[in-house]
């Protein structure tokens, strides 16, 4: 059997990170005289909400002045004073640098980010032009305007077959005083009608924090368990007053498009593919040759927040959401091809929903936030199926088994609001209600204690049994339990220690919970004391799963698992290269109990390399990777076809690969599986090219090829891709 393989694909770009600062004026190498000689730059609204605005510092010829720096929400203007403009010093070749910390994800070390302009000032007074200052100088904001405009061409040919994907995309933003605008728009020849729409494009415009607009793709963020970020297509606005005392959010759109029920010619796919080429839809027809995909019907979402307050030291919102699939969207009926007969089949596995979700959200900080209290709390209505319209009070009398009359209106008078038929989860009672419900509570403590710091934190958390977004639906519901989170950080986050509890109950049924019972123990310790000792990384994590049903056996009752890593990097400098290793080595066992396969350990070991050195500007990155892993079950039953009952499983995998800037590219993969016949080798190789036409005219190519030999076959399997990328800048 042969090994499918995918060949990763090295995207080639040239966008600039959240952390540039672009010099606005003067232009390098100008000569401004005194009543001209400011200094602005354009770091944008990203880059001013990430960065330790403290950590802004300007120097003018080496000279700290920063105090005469003016920090807006888009740029930091230098504006110098009359004092320093009577400086006899002043004049000549001059330099202006900017320096700024920002963070980085997982490492205590922020990252240090500059830019510098060099320019020449004619100092007027010194020539006795001018005899003295009358006026500072007003700072005119000129109209920022940048961006990226690129496009790309890829063939790749994998599994004997031929594929070419085009590729256009821009993006950029601008901005004047308080008015600024971005957009991002991306467009591929990918895009296939049975699929959830791959493009995307989205514009946002807006006035300081005040007003803002997005039309296109907008990703709202109202309530974590309500709408968490999944993409809606259609219009968010965000309002809010000068101090942002009183905030109002509205979105309106589609999350999903219409697709209607369609046919998959297995012989295309593979048998694990075949499902999963169907976005999950359920299959009501299967024969010889077809599957049959229920298709997806439109999904509309209307939703409203209100809240109170900036969210630095207290909030208080409510947000209202409203997802409700368009039954008309998509016809149910198609016609399919059964015995070379054509039949009309009504397809009823795609099941249109309701879901009207309300939501509240509070937190409060104080003593300069060190202490801070949050609650989560919302209410899922969800109507399983609308195909058929609203019931009547008196069917839903009935279902909640009420007397006669105790609804005192007609439900389907709600329609606009949310359709009530007998699909309708929670089922109007307490209890019911209680099961449809999502709440969190916890408490932030963020306290120094001399140059150390200390963060603690405790959340109890629970999410109902029948409790569904339609807009965050990767959302584990069924679960209750509290999460503690303690870190201590000491000599200046030289020596940082961490340590997680998770313990949760899931499967709850109704108020009582069925038990099974998880307890996740982490900890870690990272030390970093001097910058030319190595940086040490040590982290343990335990994860155990109790069943104490009566009513299971004994074998499925606990499982275990237990992992322990190290890690190590070193950066030293040697004449003019600059070097940083890194090393790691991970263990990590399992035991899993079941009635019908008995007890089952596996147990994993894994060490790694890294090391890039940086010789003239040229980076050159090594890498090298191990892991053995030995299990009593299966380990990937795509590589084992046949496993034999009780054998004991060994998977070796090693990888070298090699990396000259991006340029250059080598890698050699070795998998190996014990009491099979389906080891593998594979041989992968790039290069990549990249031509820079003008300062605004790029041009980049890049090729790849993957050779992979399985053994029992005589015949390598080669997969290759060429891509061509220009990308012009404005």
């Amino acid at each position: 059997m042969k090994l499918l393989v995918a060949v990763f694909l090295m995207v080639l770009g040239a966008s600039t990170t959240f952390a540039q600062i672009i010099p606005i004026y003067p232009e390098e190498n100008a000569v401004v005289t005194t009543e001209e000689l400011r200094a602005i730059f354009s770091v944008g609204s990203l880059v001013i909400e990430n960065v330790e605005r403290d950590s802004i510092r300007l120097f003018f010829n080496d000279q700290n002045v920063s105090h005469l720096l003016t920090i807006s929400d888009f740029s930091v203007v230098f504006t110098p004073d009359e004092a320093f403009l009577k400086n006899p010093s002043l004049g000549g070749a001059s330099k202006i640098r900017l320096v700024a910390n920002v963070p980085q994800v997982g490492s205590s070390k922020p990252l240090s980010v500059f830019s510098e302009i060099s320019f020449f000032v004619k100092n007027e007074y010194a020539a006795g032009i001018k005899d003295s200052v009358t006026t500072t100088p007003k700072v005119v904001t000129p109209f920022v305007n940048t961006g990226t405009v690129y496009t790309s061409h890829l063939y790749n040919n994998s599994a004997d077959s031929g594929k070419y994907t085009g590729e256009l995309g821009a993006s950029g933003n601008g901005y004047k005083d308080k008015f600024f605008y971005n957009y991002n728009l991306y467009l591929t020849s990918d895009e296939e009608k049975t699929q959830q729409t791959m493009q995307r494009f989205r514009l946002t415009t807006g006035y300081s924090k005040q007003v803002k607009m997005t039309l296109g793709d907008a990703t709202p963020l109202m309530n974590e368990y309500i709408a968490n970020g999944d993409r809606v297509r259609g219009v968010e606005l965000n309002l809010a007053t000068p101090k942002r005392l009183l905030n109002y959010d509205f979105v309106g759109g589609y999350s999903r498009r219409a697709i209607a029920p369609y046919a998959v010619d297995d012989s295309a796919l593979s048998a694990a593919d075949s499902i999963a080429k169907l976005m999950n839809s359920p299959l009501t027809h299967n024969d010889s040759s077809n599957y049959i995909a229920s298709g997806t019907y439109s999904r509309r979402v209307l939703g409203s927040r209100l809240h109170f307050g900036t969210g630095e030291t207290r909030k208080y919102g409510l947000t209202i959401m409203q997802v409700r699939d368009n039954v008309e969207s998509i016809d149910q009926k198609t016609n399919i091809n059964i015995a070379g007969t054509d039949t009309l089949v009504t397809i009823s596995g795609a099941i249109p929903k309701d879901n009207l979700m309300l939501g509240q959200d509070f937190s409060l900080s104080f003593w300069k936030k060190r202490i801070t209290f949050y609650t989560n709390a919302a209410l899922s209505i969800m109507v399983e199926d609308i195909q058929n319209g609203p019931s009547s009070s008196a069917e839903i009398e009935n279902l909640a088994d009420l007397d006669p009359g105790t609804i005192p209106f007609e439900v389907a008078d709600l329609e606009p609001l949310i359709i009530i038929n007998t699909s309708i989860l929670p089922l109007p009672s307490p209890k019911g209600i209680m099961n449809s419900s999502a709440i969190d509570a916890g408490i932030r403590l963020n306290t120094p204690i001399g140059s150390a710091r200390e963060k603690f934190e405790i959340k109890f958390t629970q999410i109902g049994s029948n409790y569904k977004s339609l807009l965050n639906e990767s959302l584990a519901a069924n679960k209750r339990g509290v999460y503690v989170k303690e870190e201590l950080r000491l000599l200046q986050n030289r020596i940082v220690t961490s340590l997680k509890f998770d313990f949760y109950q899931d499967n709850l049924n109704e108020l009582k919970p069925l038990p099974t019972n998880t307890k996740k123990v982490t900890g870690s310790l990272n030390l970093n004391i001097k910058d030319n000792i190595p940086q040490f990384t040590v982290s343990v994590s335990t994860v155990s799963d109790v069943n104490e049903s009566p009513a299971v056996s004994k074998l499925d009752k606990d499982n275990q698992s237990n992992s322990l890593n190290l890690g190590t990097n070193y950066s030293a400098k040697i004449k003019e290269s600059s070097n940083t290793f890194y090393g790691n080595y991970s263990r990590s066992e399992s035991e899993t109990k079941s009635s019908s396969a008995g007890v089952n350990s596996s147990l994993s070991n894994s060490f790694g390399l890294n090391g890039v050195t940086t010789f003239g500007g040229i980076p050159l990155r090594a890498r090298y990777g191990y892991n053995h892993t030995i299990s009593e079950a299966p380990i990937f039953e795509t590589v084992i076809a046949n496993p034999t009952a009780g054998a004991s499983y060994s998977v070796i995998k090693d990888k070298l690969d090699l990396n000259l800037d991006g340029r250059l590219y080598f890698a050699k993969n070795l998998d190996i599986v014990a009491d099979s016949t389906t080891n593998s080798n594979r041989l992968e190789g790039a290069f990549s090219s990249t031509y820079k036409i003008t300062e605004k005219h790029i041009l980049a190519f890049n090729c790849a090829a993957l050779q992979t030999t399985t053994t029992g076959d005589d015949d390598p399997d080669y997969d290759y891709n060429f891509k061509l990328y220009y990308e012009f800048r404005y």
